[in-house]
């Protein structure tokens, strides 16, 4: 009920900016995702549902976001993300096998990743994450499917340094393992976490070594080292 309160009218909505209404489009999905998960008692006891109507006929009337978000394959090469020169409009990043060599790095700016049966296993080298977040930075991360990310030595499994941030929202799933000394999700070796907000979707983190031998990091957190940063789950 609090997700449909704070969506704003589709009169309301024609007044924004192109980058405000693209928050509106995935606050949308999150929220329609949450809707659909309700038993139909649950549904019976929200009121303003009838907005999903007019906001999808608001956007449906634009060009169709999903069709202008770049999408790449992470079998064919390593994906890096900056600026978006035009504003984010998404990017959408697949995978139909495992990855050794290819990694997802966001080197600046803020962006919409949809991560597509994603599996990157870069466990074979050091200093090496799956997927890394630079300082500032700002990933808005969907799950479509299952998604694995397994990192080398002193990096965290989905690296969100300390001054980058991280939402995960929708309900696919994130298997994110950290390298020795790195985090599952956060720091790496002797790097606080950034960051990280989970809404929805199934995540597991884990942090292999052990902390009595001070190899350890958080399964979400701060590498070997490292503070923890700021994590907030709402859901999931």
């Amino acid at each position: 009920q609090a997700m449909i309160d704070t969506l704003p009218t589709a009169e309301e909505l024609s007044g924004m900016s192109e980058d405000e209404q693209s928050e509106v489009y995935h606050a949308l999905q999150a929220t329609y995702d949450a809707y659909e998960a309700l038993t139909d008692g649950q549904k019976e006891e929200i009121t303003g549902a009838e907005i999903f109507d007019s906001l999808s006929a608001f956007f449906n009337g634009m060009v169709n976001l999903l069709e202008v978000q770049d999408e790449y394959n992470i079998e064919e090469g390593p994906v890096t993300i900056a600026d978006c020169v035009s504003g984010c409009f998404g990017h959408i990043i697949t995978g139909t096998g495992t990855s050794t060599t290819n990694t997802i790095t966001v080197e600046s700016g803020t962006h919409d990743i949809t991560l597509r049966d994603v599996n990157i296993d870069v466990s074979g080298q050091n200093d090496t994450a799956a997927f890394s977040i630079a300082d500032g930075a700002t990933v808005n991360l969907t799950l479509d499917g299952e998604n694995t990310l397994i990192s080398g030595t002193n990096c965290a499994g989905l690296q969100v340094s300390n001054g980058a941030s991280l939402v995960i929202n929708r309900n696919g799933s994130l298997n994110a393992t950290g390298g020795i000394f790195g985090a599952g999700i956060g720091g790496g070796n002797g790097g606080s976490g950034g960051t990280i907000t989970i809404n929805s979707g199934t995540v597991n983190a884990t942090a292999v070594g052990s902390p009595s031998d001070n190899v350890g990091g958080a399964g979400i957190g701060g590498g070997v080292g490292g503070a923890g940063g700021k994590i907030t789950i709402t859901g999931g």
